[in-house]
């Protein structure tokens, strides 16, 4: 089944075939559209819960618009997951986030996701849901924050999402609502893991991160550190930004509570030039603004946007300075298991997706992975064992 984003210009484009076919609204999985053989268009809603199938007909094309369509299909799917005795009273939002049983919940994750966790439901979902009762917030409010958060930063509305499943999964568990209101958004898609810089962009990159440096201005100078660490040792932003003087041990940078669990890092020249201020300084954070405040993961956002910006590399996301160094890894020769225990990654597939198929350097190696594989597979043992003799000891045996 097809999926797109129910448009006026992509419907128009929805052409008849032999055979009546569907297509499913790539924002709200339940919104559908028919195509009949003859061309006419139909709107329906579809869902399936706990095992059972309901599905209804909201219109034809010509008869409603996208969003009066789509409305209706949240509408109802929001009437058929909820249950025939709902609640009626349950607890303010920004009560329940603040209180004993949901900071039980927080307690299990990492301080560092913790500390994530509350800053987005202190600067956001409390601003936006915090006076509400959890009963009273429905799938349509959900999704109509999620559409607009998405539009400028669709990771970030991910991210948020997800902590929202959280909070109603446990005000499901406590009965505070029937329905956990933010399953069943979509989910923006993620982009394509393997954007790194070539030498050209890193070139650029590296005037404009020097340019900064020379500002009077302290906080843009630790930016630009800030992000050239991230090019020299292939962390992510948030080991960075919370690194410890303690953490840098020798030529060493140990990192206690990375994403993957604590590893060690180890600091090449370029980036202990980079932290050797920073070290001489004495601070217990190494990095701090000028507010005496803590860096967070927006500060280093909006810097980075503006560099790129500047250095025309506006596809380039912050996180792709980590591919760009695993990149260049590779490239140099960095054999994959020492790479991934470099980058913290706890499964080995997720290291593999470095040997870009276009890299000279990986398309040798596979070359000559598969000469000594025909080899095995072809020639005899005597044969191999004369190769062996010859290459070794310069002994030539053959007939």
């Amino acid at each position: 089944m097809n999926h797109i984003k129910f448009t006026e210009k992509s419907l128009r484009q929805l052409k008849p075939k032999a055979q009546s076919y569907t297509v499913q609204d790539s924002k709200e999985s339940s919104f559908f559209i028919s195509i009949s053989a003859q061309g006419k268009k139909t709107f329906y809603v579809k869902v399936d819960i706990e095992g059972q199938r309901k599905t209804k007909k909201l219109g034809f094309y010509y008869e409603l618009s996208i969003r009066q369509a789509r409305q209706q299909a949240q509408e109802l799917k929001q009437a058929w997951f909820l249950t025939k005795d709902d609640i009626s009273s349950s607890p303010k939002f920004e009560d329940f986030v603040q209180g004993p049983s949901f900071k039980t919940v927080l307690s299990k994750y990492k301080p560092s996701t913790q500390a994530s966790m509350q800053r987005h439901l202190d600067k956001e979902l409390i601003p936006l849901f915090g006076k509400r009762a959890l009963h009273q917030i429905k799938y349509q409010d959900v999704f109509a924050w999620f559409e607009k958060r998405s539009i400028h930063y669709p990771g970030g509305a991910n991210r948020i999402l997800d902590i929202l499943i959280v909070v109603f999964k446990q005000a499901l568990l406590e009965n505070y609502c029937s329905v956990n209101p933010a399953v069943g958004v979509k989910r923006n898609p993620t982009k394509d893991c393997t954007r790194f810089l070539s030498r050209e962009e890193l070139k650029r990159l590296s005037l404009e991160l020097n340019r900064r440096k020379g500002f009077i201005y302290r906080d843009a100078r630790q930016c630009a550190d800030i992000i050239y660490l991230l090019l020299f040792t292939g962390c992510r932003l948030s080991e960075i930004i919370n690194m410890k003087l303690e953490d840098i041990q020798g030529s060493n940078l140990h990192l206690r509570d990375s994403k993957t669990g604590e590893r060690i890092v180890p600091l090449n020249q370029a980036a202990l030039t980079i932290l050797r201020p920073y070290i001489a300084a004495k601070r217990k954070k190494v990095f701090l603004k000028s507010n005496r405040k803590m860096y967070i993961s927006e500060d280093i956002q909006h810097f980075w946007y503006r560099v790129r910006k500047k250095v025309n590399i506006e596809d380039v996301r912050i996180h792709d300075l980590r591919h760009t160094f695993a990149s260049y890894a590779v490239m140099q020769g960095c054999p994959l298991p020492m790479l991934s225990k470099i980058l913290g990654h706890k499964r080995f597939s997720t290291t593999l997706r470095y040997t870009h198929v276009s890299d000279p350097m990986v398309i040798e190696q596979a070359e000559q992975v598969g000469n000594h594989m025909n080899d095995l597979l072809t020639k005899s043992s005597y044969e191999r064992h004369i190769e062996v003799l010859k290459a070794e000891f310069g002994i030539d045996m053959s007939i």
